[in-house]
């Protein structure tokens, strides 16, 4: 199988300037490069750079995959976003966390994903990672805790995180896709669901300023600072200025604390319970279907005689696919009249075509199961 790498990173804040453009260049003559996007792929060689460095100077979210397995997610952020407490998730293997005086950089890494992926599906798991930036830019950490959950999971022996009192049963779209991509299990995160409906833990805190109260936090220094942003580049993007308004974090005093010893007791649970929802909706998956069928079967025998015709000018056509389609016909055509306990009807005119049609040998083969039926159910 020849060797392919994609790489696509994307600007959330602002615009990459003409000077960043040329920089960029000097990168990949064959990348496309606009205003907010670098993206580039390979059939031999590599990206002529660090991506990190790349994240770290011009980008805000990111994706990497190649077809022997490897998948890389990277997202950025301003300094002072995630708790301290949080570095804990950073593990060297599935996540990683860069920082320096003004960004952190989240990488998530996956070494052997078997599943077929595409350029419009990194494309497209970027806007989940564009969500993701976002909510934690509004301090829904929920994300930070999955990749741990996964390790918990596995019986690895963990840091502890912050015990918050997060939604883990209604988890976000770019969340869940988050999940399903790195491979985490559901019933990890069930198991920390459980464990914060009976432990005590910390309250969501999330500060929602007004736009006034958002500009009156704004030096004048700030909003000059912000004027000529504007100008340069002819945008500005809500998460520069909140940049600039954004207190820092300060070191919490956390009393509540999740560990992997704690989520124990919750792991079974959790797992009998994912498998009873399965089961559930698994069973309500078949009713549904078998009420689609029986009524598409209802429909056909209401217009019986139209798809025998139709059967007719299949077969008379004599190639192979209108032989398959004319196999496909009668087969409904049997099901719709057992649906519709009238099975004897159907053997005088099934009969009839087998008669009309017995010296199409390959026709003739392609019904031998459904004529065996047929006989089977001949009074």
């Amino acid at each position: 199988m020849a060797e392919y790498q994609y790489y696509r990173f994307e600007r959330q804040d602002g615009v990459l300037s003409p000077e960043q453009r040329r920089q960029l260049r000097t990168i990949s003559s064959r990348a496309e490069i606009d205003s907010i996007a670098f993206s580039v792929y390979y059939h031999y060689g590599d990206l002529n750079a660090d991506p990190d460095e790349l994240m770290m100077k011009y980008f805000d979210i990111g994706f990497y995959y190649a077809n022997w397995g490897q998948v890389i997610a990277y997202l950025k952020l301003p300094f002072g976003t995630l708790p301290q407490e949080f570095m804990a998730i950073d593990d060297d293997v599935m996540v990683s966390i860069t920082e320096d005086k003004d960004y952190q950089l989240l990488t998530f890494s996956l070494d052997e994903d078997e599943r077929y992926r595409e350029d419009e599906d990194a494309k497209a798991f970027l806007s989940h990672l564009s969500a993701l930036r976002a909510e934690l830019l509004a301090e829904d950490y929920r994300v930070l805790y999955l990749p741990w959950l996964s390790r918990a999971y596995d019986g690895e022996d963990l840091d502890k995180l912050p015990l918050i009192a997060f939604d883990f049963n209604k988890l976000t779209g770019a969340q869940l896709a988050f999940a399903e991509l790195f491979n985490i299990r559901l019933e990890a995160v069930r198991a920390l669901s459980m464990l914060l409906t009976s432990s005590p833990s910390h309250v969501v805190d999330t500060k929602v300023l007004s736009p006034e109260q958002q500009v009156a936090a704004l030096s004048s220094a700030d909003k000059d600072r912000l004027l000529c942003l504007l100008f340069e580049q002819g945008q500005l993007a809500l998460t520069q200025v909140r940049m600039l308004i954004r207190e820092p974090l300060e070191k919490r005093n956390y009393q509540y604390w999740l560990s992997a010893a704690s989520l124990q007791e919750y792991w079974p649970l959790a797992s009998d319970e994912i498998k009873r929802e399965r089961l559930a909706a698994e069973e309500k998956r078949l009713a549904q279907e078998q009420v689609e069928r029986r009524t598409r079967l209802n429909t056909v025998f209401a217009a019986r005689t139209t798809h025998w015709d139709s059967a007719i000018k299949c077969a008379e056509q004599g190639h192979a696919s209108a032989y398959n389609q004319a196999t496909s016909i009668l087969q409904e055509l049997f099901d719709a009249y057992q649906t519709n306990e009238a099975l004897a009807e159907f053997i005088t005119p099934y009969q009839s075509f087998i008669e009309q049609h017995k010296k199409r040998k390959a026709l003739i083969g392609r019904l031998e199961s459904l004529t065996q039926k047929v006989m089977g159910g001949k009074p």
